[in-house]
């Protein structure tokens, strides 16, 4: 953007004589600082001294100190106007940096459960007993190998029961947890099938109560993995 000297306008030369005394000297060349005659002017005088031109030197002190002052503040609205570009062009970076900047992990929600893999010694009995037992439906899975078996635990999660692993003992503070509406007949229901379960001490056929009044019990899968079944309402 040029820069323009908007503080000074126009003095004719006869006005100038009359205000201070000033007289332009006889033959001064054609666009010479403040002109004589009709159009000369202080922003002549401006315009040239921004151009690299010089002040008369018949020019009284006041007026080169009052065209000085001017060509100073067009030098500070100048050097303004760069800053101001510079902090516009920075501003500018910065918006295009943060739209390309992931979101922290606070802004895009809580992790979801997609799904939970059992190592298991047979898999062929394992699986039999997650959808017998715990009533789980099969689901497609894509490895077609004979290792894996996808089970659905949820609207939006899985079991995936794998094969390969050892027999080994498991404690039943790590285990799975799942909730039916009706706890009695689900206990019915392991009781036709001859599953054993129980309460935390291991009291067959006794339920545990949690301190929010919900009732569990436990039992073990094939491989020894532990498993609770509660009547939880969330």
């Amino acid at each position: 953007m040029p820069t323009k000297i908007l503080a000074i306008q126009p003095l004719p030369a006869r006005r100038l004589a009359r205000a201070t005394g000033y007289q332009p000297k006889a033959g001064a060349p054609p666009g010479a600082i403040a002109a004589a005659g009709p159009g000369g002017s202080l922003k002549t005088a401006a315009a040239n001294q921004l151009l690299g031109g010089e002040q008369p030197s018949n020019w009284p002190g006041g007026h080169r100190r009052l065209c000085s002052g001017a060509i100073q503040g067009a030098g500070a609205v100048t050097r303004g106007w760069n800053a101001m570009k510079k902090y516009l062009l920075a501003g500018l970076l910065a918006v295009a940096t943060g739209a390309a900047t992931p979101l922290p992990a606070t802004a895009q929600g809580p992790t979801l459960l997609n799904h939970v893999a059992l190592y298991v010694v047979d898999l062929q009995k394992s699986a039999d007993f997650y959808k017998n037992a715990l009533l789980l439906p099969e689901l497609p899975e894509p490895f077609k190998d004979g290792k894996h078996v996808w089970l659905r635990v949820g609207p939006h999660s899985q079991l995936h029961i794998i094969q390969g692993n050892k027999a080994q003992a498991h404690d039943i503070n790590t285990h799975l947890a799942f909730s039916v509406p009706d706890l009695p007949r689900f206990m019915a229901h392991l009781d036709r099938l001859h599953v054993r379960y129980g309460n935390w001490r291991g009291e067959a056929g006794q339920t545990t109560p949690r301190p929010d009044g919900v009732q569990q019990i436990y039992l073990q899968d094939p491989d020894g993995f532990w498993l609770e079944v509660n009547n939880d309402k969330f």
